[in-house]
């Protein structure tokens, strides 16, 4: 198995908000910033369409049934951050496998198969809906013949519950749940890392909740911040 080494990033730093962004970077930097979300709206959108992906905007909590809190709205992340991020890791295509947990519509499976000939590509999602929904996406981004790997599957179930493959070495994260659930998601990677030891990468977009939680389980070493704001924030660890 790789190393997944982690390269440096671009200096940036994360901020709160828009009132922080101001604050700490200026009105300029903040305008400039809002026009980047606007762009990458546009590019999500006409990427979507390419790939046949549908269904990735905002849905709320309670749109999804989740019974707590603890399990949070579903959004997709955006293309060019994930590109970004991605592009710190030292990808072995011919042996890692990547897991997104909370996959949602599925975009970043899409993604992750048309950038990488990835060993495999795993979502975890809890909602029937988004499961089948994604699934969807998948056959459709299949048919335009730009995956570089099509072996994606999607696994409906609790994060909580989940029994992580011993081969995966690249997981995702945006923010998609946090408390008990996220604490029992970690014992499973922590219990599959044990199982086969190996270095796993893990890449954390709005990283809030995942960092009060990570105190507490020494094994995941932080090793690069990356971005501002809630959209464009990410941390990465090593597990090992």
């Amino acid at each position: 198995m790789n190393k997944n080494t982690i390269k440096s990033p671009p200096r940036e730093t994360i901020v709160g908000g828009t009132v922080d962004s101001i604050k700490n970077h200026g009105l300029f930097s903040t305008f400039s910033s809002g026009c980047q979300y606007m762009w990458d709206a546009i590019c999500d959108t006409y990427l979507d369409r390419k790939m046949g992906v549908r269904g990735t905007r905002r849905i709320p909590t309670e749109k999804l049934g989740h019974q707590t809190d603890e399990n949070h709205f579903h959004i997709a992340s955006d293309y060019r951050t994930f590109k970004k991020i991605m592009k710190l890791i030292d990808i072995d295509e011919d042996l890692d496998v990547f897991l997104d947990y909370g996959s949602g519509s599925g975009r970043i499976l899409v993604l992750a198969g048309r950038l990488y000939r990835f060993r495999k590509i795993i979502g975890v999602e809890l909602v029937e809906d988004m499961v089948e929904l994604s699934r969807r996406n998948i056959s459709n981004a299949i048919k335009t013949g730009n995956l570089k790997c099509e072996d994606i599957e999607v696994s409906h179930t609790d994060a909580s519950e989940y029994e992580i493959p011993e081969e995966v070495s690249i997981i995702y994260f945006y923010n998609p749940f946090s408390g008990s659930v996220l604490r029992k998601a970690l014992r499973k990677i922590r219990k599959s890392i044990d199982n086969n030891p190996r270095k796993v990468t893990i890449i954390v977009k709005s990283p809030e909740h995942f960092e009060r939680e990570a105190d507490d389980f020494g094994w995941l070493v932080k090793q690069a911040v990356m971005g501002r704001g809630i959209r464009y924030s990410f941390n990465i660890y090593l597990a090992e």
